[in-house]
């Protein structure tokens, strides 16, 4: 090996050794203060709710995602003819109509955007769901390069949270709830509608069955709210 080869080497090895992940709370402030400069927007997704074992659509309806210029969130679902409404305050009130969000466990997915306005937040939502805010990793998912929280690589059976490297947008997270695995895929940021603010594709899984798919049909940016909207849902 000559010494031009030799060297480029070592260097490599060298830049892996000292391969260094910022504190948690650096990278969760990061990501909030990238999620707060996203305009206000509605996005509306088409929803597919599946059985118990993954495999027959049980039923269908409509989500709609509200965020006005204060980063409040307010999500409407249709599903079948039940509706339910949740609205999340910067601030961080929480209001919801009527209060059973959580029963298909989509509540995590709100929770999670919510979290996301504000780092400390973010870290409390990960300490309220288990997940070690000591721990971190860098690893790769659906050829994304992405920081891990909550477990090191390869680690499959502890709560955890990835974020997208560069565009620091959640990937996938996976909290346990009783007996229930659940683990949220958030997919297609880059697609030409999502333009990196909203995820196109949302799948929940339970105990490794595909429960929920969320696919989004149509965003709006820069659209003017109606504040009443954000008052009660």
């Amino acid at each position: 090996m000559n010494k031009k080869i030799l060297t480029v080497v070592i260097i490599a090895v060298a830049l892996c050794s000292s391969a260094y992940i910022y504190p948690t709370s650096f990278l969760l402030g990061k990501a909030s203060e990238i999620w707060v400069q996203r305009p206000s927007m509605n996005v509306i997704a088409d929803i597919a709710v599946y059985d118990a074992n993954g495999t027959d659509l049980k039923a269908t309806g409509k989500a709609e995602y509200a965020w006005n210029r204060q980063s409040d969130l307010r999500v409407d679902y249709t599903v079948n003819t039940v509706k339910e409404s949740v609205l999340y305050k910067n601030e961080g009130a929480t209001k919801s109509n009527p209060a059973t969000l959580s029963g298909d466990r989509r509540h995590l997915i709100h929770n999670l955007f919510a979290a996301l306005n504000k780092g400390k937040k973010a870290e409390g939502l990960l300490k309220e769901f288990g997940i070690d805010r000591k721990t971190s990793a860098f690893d790769r998912f659906e050829g994304q390069v992405c920081y891990i929280f909550g477990a090191t690589e390869g680690e499959t059976d502890k709560p955890q949270l990835w974020l997208e490297k560069d565009g620091m947008w959640p990937v996938k997270m996976q909290v346990f709830h009783g007996k229930e695995r659940i683990e949220l895929r958030f997919s297609q940021w880059q697609h030409p509608l999502m333009k990196g603010l909203f995820p196109r594709r949302i799948e929940l899984y339970i105990n490794n069955k595909l429960r929920e798919v969320q696919t989004v049909s149509d965003i709006k940016t820069f659209v003017a709210q109606d504040p009443a909207r954000f008052v009660s849902p």
